[in-house]
């Protein structure tokens, strides 16, 4: 009895994966029949666009599905055009309006051409192999804005902290750019972090596990208050502030359908930080509970002996600017301070104050760039 009762569980777990593959392939394909649509909108006759426009309304209404791949395929449209805002000349000006919108259509128009000659790729990945051919607003925003996770199910853009109750009762805070996928099924409730930090308040549920997961591994709630920050350049940070959970790393090399590694799943409590990158995980570190508290309140950005490199990413997600720099060339810098995430040009103007061998210039609104330059010897923020 206790063996069909496993296999019955078993077999529901399987059904239940192509379940959720097949709903994330569905989403795919609905999102690129919403792109196709604004490309087709764009290039039909001015006496056409009336007709089809209600075609194209009556297409969102068959499913809200469709609706929303549709806003969010007009959204990174947006996002380009807001990357570069007119001057007061150019405000009200179309031709300006069309100089903006129009290089992201291109890099639609685009990427459908190239599909038809490399079979099976996504309209994901071939946008942003194509964003080099693009305008560099257009570039930017495909770099900040990643458009493979336009079908997640939570996306927050820059400088943005987005608060969400889920359905179970959890609580999940999103910390400037991220994107996660949120799954509560019967048998277990998982969020996948494809990058950004969250803070997380999990509901009891005896019944149902809360798994986090990242490219790096999965932590299971065994209690309540946890922050996870995903830096997938990096390394995944667990930090402990409330109760235990239970971390497992990846086996081999770190994939979507990578193999957990249930022989070393350390017990994390609170007040206690650890980390997972390629590696595996790192030594268990403590941390002061009520700090982390306040930092994440006031929108903080606490680091302690972390490069350069690693803090210019953070800043990244905060800053409507793209913050360009050479990763290697400032691996070496060490960082400790407590740097302001909602004014990430004050926390840039703090390091560029403190470290005389780096330079950060502004070029443009949507463009800042910070180098290694040969000057004294460094010194830390303290």
């Amino acid at each position: 009895m206790k063996e069909k009762t496993t296999h019955q569980k078993t077999s529901k777990q399987t059904a239940s994966a192509l379940h959720r593959n097949n709903q994330r392939a569905s989403m795919q394909s609905i999102a690129e029949q919403a792109a196709q649509w604004q490309l087709f909108l764009d290039e039909c006759p001015p006496e056409e666009q009336a007709q089809n426009r209600k075609k194209f309304t009556a297409w969102q209404q068959l499913d809200s599905r469709h609706a929303l791949a549709a806003e969010r395929v007009e959204s990174f449209i947006k996002q380009v055009a807001i990357l570069k805002q007119p001057s007061q000349q150019q405000a009200g000006n179309q031709i300006y309006h069309q100089q903006t919108i129009m290089p992201a259509r291109k890099a639609l128009q685009a990427s459908f051409n190239q599909a038809t000659q490399r079979k099976g790729k996504t309209i994901a990945t071939t946008l942003l192999s194509l964003s080099l051919l693009i305008s560099l607003p257009a570039a930017i925003t495909l770099q900040k804005y990643p458009l493979s996770h336009l079908n997640a199910d939570v996306i927050a853009t820059s400088g943005e902290w987005q608060s969400h109750t889920l359905a179970d009762g959890s609580k999940i805070t999103l910390a400037g750019k991220g994107a996660i996928d949120i799954d509560l099924n019967a048998e277990q409730r998982v969020v996948t972090l494809y990058h950004g930090e969250i803070y997380i308040d999990v509901a009891a549920d005896a019944n149902r596990p809360f798994i986090v997961k990242t490219q790096y591994g999965a932590i299971q709630a065994l209690g309540t208050r946890f922050i996870v920050n995903h830096r997938g350049e990096y390394q995944t940070q667990l930090t402990m502030l409330e109760s235990k959970v239970k971390v497992f790393s990846v086996k081999g090399s770190a994939t979507k359908n990578a193999v957990l590694d249930d022989s070393v799943s350390p017990i994390i409590s609170a007040g206690e930080q650890i980390k997972l990158n390629n590696s595996g995980l790192s030594n268990i570190t403590t941390i002061d509970t009520t700090m982390q508290e306040n930092r994440w309140q006031h929108h903080q950005l606490l680091v302690h002996n972390w490069s350069l490199s690693e803090v210019l990413t953070e800043l990244n997600r905060f800053h409507t600017s793209y913050i360009h720099f050479d990763a290697a060339s400032l691996q070496h810098i060490k960082v400790s301070a407590v740097l302001p995430l909602d004014k990430p040009d004050q926390a840039l103007a703090l390091l560029n104050a403190n470290f005389s061998t780096i330079e950060v210039s502004q070029f443009t609104p949507w463009l800042t760039v910070v180098k290694s330059v040969e000057k004294n010897v460094d010194k830390k923020i303290n």
